[in-house]
């Protein structure tokens, strides 16, 4: 995926200020340190990282374009820069659900385990993820996020909302089939795919009924 400069504001129109010049230059700054201890700052890098992006202040630097500083100021791979800032914007997520900066995720490829996890459940999910790795003695890594994940959304509470949110589907579904249709209207292949798709629904509601 493309990192983008996501930034429309009319003042970054504006050419660069001194102010801006020695924003720039602290945070490449801060950027080198913070590579070297990316394990344990990955929360400043990825904010220092996305503040260059979105305010454009890359442009104090002579360049054109958030990829172009990335690849000729950082030498670093916009695959690598991209996880860094969605990292980020996760370790935001879990510190205002409550988690505090000492016990956020210190890794990227942790914080890529807990993405794939809705984020209502994350930082539930990582507490617990972080006392199945204080037990076995050792920092919480993907494994343990895993294990925490199926335990928490195992848990009768999640079940309980999964299975309304599944009644709610069925619902709306219900209603959406209540909607006139002429089937001279559909072409012969959207009316194939319409009897396929009904056959399915079909068969998922004759089993669905006989575990009720």
């Amino acid at each position: 995926m493309d990192i983008k400069d996501t930034s429309l504001s009319l003042q970054f129109d504006r050419p660069p200020t001194k102010a801006d010049y020695r924003r720039y230059q602290a945070l490449v700054a801060d950027i080198g340190r913070h590579l070297e201890l990316a394990g344990r700052a990955l929360y400043r890098l990825g904010g220092a990282l996305k503040t260059i992006r979105d305010e454009r202040l890359y442009r104090c630097g002579g360049y054109a374009t958030f990829q172009d500083f990335c690849s000729n100021e950082l030498g670093l791979a916009r695959e690598y820069i991209f996880r860094t800032i969605q990292a980020y914007d996760l370790l935001c997520g879990l510190l205002a659900a409550g988690v505090s900066q000492l016990e956020l995720p210190s890794t990227e490829r942790v914080c890529r385990e807990l993405g794939s996890i809705p984020a209502e459940l994350r930082a539930k999910v990582w507490k617990q993820a972080r006392r199945l790795a204080e037990k076995q003695g050792q920092p919480p890594d993907g494994r343990c996020v895993k294990e925490a994940a199926a335990q928490v959304i195992g848990s009768p509470e999640i079940k309980e909302r999964q299975a309304r949110e599944l009644v709610q589907k069925f619902e709306s579904g219900a209603r959406s089939l209540q909607v006139g249709l002429a089937p001279d209207s559909l072409s012969e292949n959207d009316r194939a795919r319409l009897k396929a798709t009904l056959d399915s629904i079909g068969n998922a509601v004759i089993a669905l009924q006989k575990q009720l």
